[in-house]
């Protein structure tokens, strides 16, 4: 026997758990395949199954059904941080928070404002001297306000690095109610550092909460649930130090980190201002920080 089927019925979630019980080497077939695809529209589905195994299974169409193979099992293991961790951690957060830099600027462009500045300098431009002149004049422009994008986020990144993302263990492992915890998991014969987050200790008056810091998910390992994971880590972290509430900060242009936060419980209660940066290259980035909490019950 190579395989089965799956009445067309079958939620993902069963799907998921019917596969993890076969030999890697079978394949299951999904008898109705277009309306299996109306319930997860992707060419990849990536379940999280209820041992901590993540499971990767890559669909292709064959002969009217829908093949299902499992090439991918990766068990993950969310630990506390280590010295030996170091630069492998400082990379991912570097990467994590620059990638953001072109979803800025690309959000930033769209907006009204731009567009209508862009094309005023493209009238301008041409007739004040030609096709060439309104050209360049729309590339400085544009080219002003990637600089503003990425002055915030590399500045963000150059900051840290230099500060509290430079002695992990002295800023997060060194007071009650801090930690640094990441994910790792073995890809391509070996460890990988995955995913991390972090937790302060905060406290105003008489109430203790934590502030939910620098997570970051690999590239490799998104939409399987890891940022999930981590974030309940510290959710759970928090309750068992007491903490009254969670609270983050996080960028607007972060729309699937914010989904997630809000899928956890958090919710936006402010919208603080960049102080670190010039107010003109914040108005030109456009960047906003969303401020959320989640209160914690007793």
């Amino acid at each position: 026997m190579s395989g089965f089927d799956v009445v067309d019925d079958l939620c993902i979630q069963d799907l998921a758990f019917a596969v993890s019980l076969l030999p890697s080497s079978w394949t299951l077939l999904v008898v109705d395949k277009d309306r299996f695809l109306k319930r997860c529209p992707v060419k990849r589905i990536i379940f999280d199954s209820i041992i901590n195994l993540f499971l990767v299974y890559d669909l292709t169409s064959a002969a009217g059904y829908l093949q299902v193979s499992v090439p991918v099992v990766m068990q993950l293991v969310i630990r506390r941080y280590r010295p030996s961790d170091r630069d492998t951690v400082r990379a991912l957060f570097s990467t994590g928070i620059q990638e953001h830099i072109t979803p800025c600027f690309h959000n930033r462009m769209a907006t009204p404002f731009c567009l209508a500045i862009t094309a005023a300098l493209c009238v301008a431009g041409y007739l004040l001297s030609s096709v060439l002149g309104a050209v360049v004049l729309a590339a400085a422009w544009m080219g002003l306000v990637y600089y503003c994008c990425h002055k915030i986020y590399s500045g963000f990144v150059k900051e840290r690095l230099l500060t509290d993302m430079q002695d992990i263990p002295g800023n997060y492992l060194s007071r009650p109610g801090d930690d640094f915890w990441v994910a790792e998991a073995k890809l391509d014969g070996r460890v990988q550092i995955l995913g991390m987050v972090a937790v302060k200790a905060k406290q105003s008056g008489k109430e203790k909460y934590g502030e939910l810091m620098r997570m970051i998910i690999s590239p490799l390992c998104r939409r399987m649930g890891l940022g999930f994971r981590l974030a309940q880590t510290v959710v759970d972290y928090c309750k068992e130090q007491g903490f009254s509430k969670v609270v983050l900060e996080t960028s607007a242009i972060q729309t699937a980190a914010v989904g997630l936060y809000e899928k956890l419980g958090f919710r936006h209660v402010l919208s603080p201002s960049i102080t670190e940066f010039p107010s003109w290259v914040v108005m030109l980035a456009n960047v906003k920080v969303l401020r959320m909490e989640k209160q914690l019950s007793a």
